[in-house]
């Protein structure tokens, strides 16, 4: 998808996990989001991980989000509503 994103000229968030930032450039047209991850097997190129938390595993939500937001036109960054940690079942009935 990232390739085909960029030969459309299209924004994009590439997500780096096993694969090395470094070796794909974007043209100008998104954002890069890379693991948080200091392991000395980055970047291993593997399909599969050793470690029970993979790379993949440690980019969050909230880094991709972030992303798409700095891709977004100023006026169009609306903040989305801010959700609230749902009530247990059975709490309400005390």
């Amino acid at each position: 998808g990232l390739h085909l994103a960029i030969g459309l000229r299209r924004k994009l968030v590439g997500l780096f996990g096993p694969t090395s930032a470094e070796l794909i450039y974007l043209y100008g047209l998104g954002m890069k989001v890379t693991a948080p991850c200091d392991r000395s097997c980055m970047p291993c190129f593997q399909s599969r991980c050793d470690y029970s938390e993979s790379c993949m595993d440690m980019i969050t939500v909230d880094m991709v989000v972030d992303a798409v937001r700095e891709l977004m036109p100023p006026q169009s960054r609306i903040q989305p509503p801010r959700i609230e940690a749902a009530t247990p079942i059975g709490a309400a009935l005390l």
